[in-house]
């Protein structure tokens, strides 16, 4: 080490002209050598507690006690591995020490959060160490406890408990719990909630074997990430908007082997709403990515609670190539569920469900393009095509069986656009209620039975159906439009895209011979 001559120390020495200004006072160069040392021999002491690739949060000042915030001796533990490149930062029980008390943290890139079995990471319940959170503004510090931005071989792993104190009251935020602040968001409150867990633009990233639980909003945002996996893992939620997991503009996902119980949706495909600049939170969605989430696979999922696997709402960027496969609900408001609309649409196609089992559920199926309900009911007029009119299509879904059902379940398109190709196969649905409701659908349905409560009919054909049957499904004759409707084989539909690209909306799709108008 080359240590340069203090100059403010040289002159002063060299200074002898007699009636010259006197040299400033100086720091001696013994004194910068001895500084220049502590500050080396402190960062090795840092660096010394990763070695072996991991940094012990314990080294920087974190106690479990269930009650010392390690923020700070947390966050520490992770720049100094990132700083080293990368490693595991490992919560341990010290004694009977276990749970870390924690605000926001941040991961960086090829840091891997470790969570030990009976450890608890539990969220701080000090509302103002937070920023709200929502699906269509721009990353904020902050608004998670647990986040990443642009970061690279990321992970959260473990036996342990990530609690997001969502059931905790703050005394000073008028004795409330994060849900009942979540009473006060509308229209123009959109948020005032974080989300426990956040990856953001992200790549390679990893979640398993940890149990998720009281979440003051969704339990996790994955959103504009690539190869993402989450296996393991236990979510356990209530209230409003609980979501289990929800997908924001993802490619390339792979989600198995999950339990999720919660209020809302259990697993949401999502790629986000309409940016405007009339909105009032406009400034906070300059720079928000517009992309569709796809390539995405969901299987081995079970679930007690919750309001099934979603496809939307929040989907004006597109959905499609979704697989889903081996899920097992029981009490789940719905199955499998598509829900978009007129101000929300886009195209969602390709999505793909095999061996889905529903005991008590409401609605084992259900495809919505009324979900937000704007414009006239779809039993109306046809409306308008325009960018963010829902263009549903390609749907296969194979070997579901829905028992002790509650409800009805619906294919429900729009007048001036269809639900095209909706495949069933091998498919029971037993309900106390009506026959499976269609309208403004095609399809082909093949071995599908549905029974309903006595003397209704298996199916609710109502306008603008054309299914082809086969097997055992009892005939569904094909009906026309009503008046100021649009037929389905005369719909102007989009092109299909090219991979990951958005479509644009009235031009004839798939080589249809196509007609504008009414029928």
């Amino acid at each position: 080490m080359v240590f340069q001559a203090d100059e403010c120390f040289t002159k002063r020495f060299t200074s002898s002209s007699a009636g010259a200004a006197p040299a400033p006072r100086c720091t001696p160069p013994l004194l910068h050598v001895l500084r220049r040392l502590t500050a080396l021999t402190s960062l090795c002491v840092l660096l010394a507690s990763c070695g072996g690739g991991g940094c012990d949060p314990l080294s920087f000042g974190a106690v479990g006690d269930g009650v010392t915030d390690n923020t700070t001796a947390i966050q520490s533990a992770i720049n100094v591995c990132a700083m080293q490149g990368g490693g595991t930062v490992k919560l341990s029980a010290a004694g009977n020490n276990a749970v870390y008390v924690t605000g926001p943290i941040t991961l960086r890139s090829h840091i891997h959060l470790y969570i030990d079995r009976g450890v608890t990471l539990q969220a701080t319940n000090d509302h103002s160490r937070y920023v709200p959170a929502y699906i269509n503004w721009v990353y904020q510090p902050h608004e998670a406890l647990i986040s990443a931005k642009g970061a690279t071989d990321v992970a959260i792993a473990g036996s342990g408990v990530i609690d997001g104190a969502g059931d905790i009251p703050d005394p000073n935020d008028g004795g409330r719990t994060w849900h009942e602040v979540g009473a006060a968001e509308g229209a123009m409150l959109r948020s005032t909630r974080p989300w426990v867990i956040e990856f953001y633009q992200c790549d390679h990233v990893a979640i398993t074997g940890v149990t998720i639980q009281h979440q003051p909003y969704w339990t996790q945002a994955l959103r504009y990430s690539n190869d993402v996996t989450e296996s393991g893992v236990t979510i356990n939620g209530v209230g409003r908007n609980s979501d289990g997991v929800d997908l924001v503009g993802v490619s390339h996902a792979t989600l198995s082997d999950l339990d999720i119980n919660v209020s809302d949706d259990n697993i949401a495909v999502k790629s986000g709403l309409v940016i405007s600049q009339s909105d009032y939170y406009y400034l906070k969605e300059i720079g928000l990515p517009q992309m569709p989430t796809s390539h995405v696979v969901i299987r081995n999922i079970t679930a007690k609670s919750g309001q099934g696997i979603s496809i939307g709402s929040e989907a004006a960027n597109g959905v499609h190539d979704v697989t889903i496969e081996n899920v097992n609900f029981t009490n789940v408001l719905y199955g499998f569920h598509i829900k978009t609309g007129r101000d929300r649409g886009s195209e969602i196609y390709d999505i793909r469900v095999n061996h889905f089992t529903t005991t008590g559920s409401g609605y084992p199926i259900a495809i919505d393009s009324y979900y937000a309900t704007v414009g006239p009911d779809p039993r109306g007029p046809a409306q308008p095509i325009t960018p963010t009119t829902p263009h549903v299509h390609d749907i296969t879904i194979h070997d579901l069986v829905g028992t002790g059902t509650t409800g009805q379940s619906y294919i429900h398109g729009l007048p001036e656009s269809c639900i095209f190709d909706v495949t069933l196969n091998n498919m029971v649905i037993e309900s106390d209620s009506l026959g499976i409701d269609l309208l403004h659908m095609t399809g082909t349905f093949t071995d599908v039975t549905s029974t309903p409560a006595p003397q209704n009919p298996p199916f609710v054909v109502e306008e603008n159906v054309t299914v082809t049957v086969a097997g055992t499904t009892p005939v569904i004759p094909p009906t026309p439009p009503l008046s100021g409707q649009v037929a389905c084989p005369l719909q102007a539909m989009p092109d299909a895209p090219e991979a990951d690209q958005k479509p644009q909306s009235g031009v004839p799709w798939r080589g249809r011979t196509t007609r504008s108008g009414a029928a």
